[in-house]
């Protein structure tokens, strides 16, 4: 609707913009944001020459919980900094080299500004706080000399503006600790394993200086948990085991290495394993260094109980008509996610509830307990897309299984039955939110690419699509039938590094098959631009000895700013301590930061008219007539 008056009323009930629709039937607002108590968004309201409505903000957010939109979020400030120094662990009396990066909401210098660096002690207590301006490379670096006497912990280095505005913080320790003298290495002789087999883990500890770590104490634990299967291209799949047992099984294994410094600790996965879906096993290894000080690895192996894994299309929809064909696409996947066939026991199970009278101690009450009741019992041959038919012909819940022959573990999809020659009684709660799925032609992309996007939604209807970060980019209006459509976006600097795509789809009134009203999908775009990114490296020679000097050629764009630490590996070792990566951080994935309201969900379902049992020959005439017709209405 166009020329739809749009006002905008703070939580106070001031007006604070208006606006105008378009021949779009859409109003851009904007309005001037006061930092007073309640000068902040609460309710729209829409007017015509005949009709009016509103929206208030207090509970018609659209929940979000459900779809994947986290990530770092901005500040106030508009800008944005890395803070990292040349390792993470430190002992009293040492000296904290740190270096500070700063940039603003388009990645670019800010100009030369102060910056305010506070270190926390462990107990929260501010132990310095250090002021300076960044340099025309937009970053600066300071250190921080740690007495002999201080304190050991947690400490915390925050990143401030020059008006007080967290940028950003760090962690490190300090701690009485030695590096670490032997570096250990694992291995397994197999790539994957399945119930029953039987496989090696090769152990090797070597001392930093060079010399094998012989006669060396060692443990290894090996524990077993669930893992979730997936396939490339079946990213709407459900492969997971709704029964899926819980292992608590542990091994220990203990010995000694040998003269080499080696070690081989055998394993057999056991064959009860079988049918349990797609686990994993994880070798927790400890050598022990001459001191008694201990050097810890991890290694992890899939473990495939079953030659097929069985999955079931999640087609975004939880609703279907009674006395109608349900369809739903089985596929039967080998363990590196290709198509397979295979025979599974399908069940159709329908969950009813029964009120039964119960004693609790000295009084009675009413409970209501869920008995299965088995529908339809079949054996169906799978391949990469079979489809499963059903037509559900009483109102309720009901839930597709899918075991492997033999198993009792099984796939399950629920879903419910609605509706009743007409009329809209039933016997559960419904939920009149749907989800639209939204899937990519790829996973990442390159500014100046085109986006694919597939919509699959549970109903057709008109569909508004928006582009999304911290402000709406775009937005279109897609027109869906066969409850799926396609739309081809191309991507800019403006996505960088991410973006969301956003449908809502509105029902139309005259579809009351289901009782959904409006249907929502979020999607997450990754993009890269290339010439962001400096490619880094370092030149050196692989051995030196002792006391001796060595040349550092460091390799990186012409005019780049160059930070160089060199740091004991044994140090490094104790707390994992990873190369920071600026890039990385300032392009990692940002949450969507646009709120999205709708009333939708708060409507009354369509009322029908229905002829009513009456006594005698009921109502005849043209008052009958008008009666009902007053009643659809």
């Amino acid at each position: 609707m166009s020329g739809v008056s749009i006002s905008v009323y703070s939580i106070n009930n001031q007006l604070i913009g208006t606006g105008s629709t378009d021949k779009d039937g859409l109003a851009d607002i904007s309005y001037t944001k006061k930092e007073y108590t309640g000068f902040k968004p609460g309710m729209i309201i829409a007017k015509t020459a005949g009709d009016f409505n509103y929206l208030p903000f207090s509970n018609t957010r659209v929940n979000m919980s459900r779809f994947d939109v986290g990530g770092k979020r901005n500040n106030l400030s508009g800008l944005d900094a890395f803070v990292y120094a040349e390792r993470d662990v430190y002992r009293p009396g040492e000296k904290i080299n740190f270096s500070v990066i700063i940039r603003d909401a388009k990645w670019n210098t800010p100009g030369d500004i102060p910056l305010k660096m506070k270190f926390l002690l462990p107990n929260g207590k501010e132990f310095k706080t250090i002021r300076k301006s960044i340099n025309e490379e937009g970053s600066l670096e300071g250190s921080l000399e740690i007495p002999a006497a201080a304190i050991t912990g947690s400490y915390t280095l925050e990143v401030y503006s020059s008006n007080d505005v967290l940028l950003t913080s760090t962690n490190f320790s300090v701690e009485e600790f030695m590096p670490d003298r032997i570096r250990v290495n694992v291995k397994l002789d197999k790539d994957f394993l399945r119930a029953g087999d039987s496989a090696n883990l090769s152990l090797n500890a070597m001392n930093f200086f060079g010399s094998a770590a012989a006669n060396r104490k060692f443990e290894t634990e090996i524990q077993v948990s669930q893992k979730y299967f997936s396939a490339p291209g079946y990213e709407g799949w459900n492969f997971s085991l709704t029964n899926q047992k819980t292992f608590f099984d542990k091994e220990l294994r203990e010995g000694t290495t040998d003269a080499a410094g080696n070690a081989a600790i055998g394993y057999t996965v056991p064959s009860y394993y079988a049918n349990s879906g797609l686990l994993q096993a994880s070798f927790f290894t400890t050598v022990f260094d001459e001191t008694g000080r201990p050097v810890s690895r991890g290694l992890k192996s899939d473990v495939f109980t079953q030659d097929v894994f069985f999955g079931i299309h999640d087609n975004g929809s939880w609703y279907y008509p009674l006395n109608q064909v349900v369809k739903f696409e089985l596929a039967a996947l080998n363990k590196d996610g290709k198509a397979a066939s295979a025979t599974a026991r399908v069940e159709l199970i329908k969950h009813e509830y029964r009120t039964v009278l119960t004693r609790s101690g000295t009084y009675f009450r009413y409970q209501s307990q869920q008995e299965d009741k088995m529908l339809s019992e079949s054996n169906v041959s799978i391949g990469a897309g079979t489809v499963y038919t059903c037509v559900p012909k009483t109102p309720g819940d009901y839930e597709l299984r899918v075991y492997q022959p033999g198993a009792t573990a099984y796939v399950s999809r629920s879903f419910y039955s609605y509706g009743s020659y007409g009329a809209e009684t039933t016997s559960f709660e419904v939920n009149r939110e749907g989800n639209i799925d939204i899937e990519l032609d790829k996973k990442s992309y390159t500014t100046g690419e085109s986006v694919t996007a597939l919509f699959k939604t549970p109903f057709n209807g008109n569909m508004l699509v928006t582009v999304e970060t911290d402000h709406i980019i775009s937005h279109e209006y897609v027109e869906v039938t066969n409850r799926s459509a396609k739309l081809n976006l191309r991507v800019n600097a403006d996505h960088v590094p991410n973006a969301y795509i956003t449908a809502t789809l509105i029902k139309p009134h005259e579809v009351s098959s289901i009782p959904l009203t409006v249907a929502h999908g979020f999607k997450n775009i990754m993009v890269e631009e290339k010439g962001r990114k400096m490619e880094v490296s370092i030149v050196s020679q692989p051995s030196v000895r002792s006391k001796t000097h060595q040349k550092i050629t460091v390799k990186a764009s012409p005019g780049s700013y160059v930070t160089l630490s060199a740091v004991d590996n044994g140090i490094l070792q104790v707390s994992d301590f990873k190369t920071p990566d600026p890039y990385a951080y300032f392009y990692q994935k940002k949450a969507l930061q646009v709120n999205a309201f709708d009333m939708y969900p708060l409507l009354f379902a369509e009322l029908r008219a229905r002829m009513s049992s009456t006594g005698g020959d009921g109502c005849r005439g043209i008052f009958c007539q008008q009666a009902e017709q007053s009643f659809a209405q």
